[in-house]
């Protein structure tokens, strides 16, 4: 794993665990 939110932002998990949006 590189980046904590890049693997979320694949399904859309970084909006919901980095990004309020």
């Amino acid at each position: 794993m590189e980046l904590p939110g890049f693997r979320w932002a694949s399904t859309g998990g970084a909006a919901r665990k980095r990004s309020p949006s």
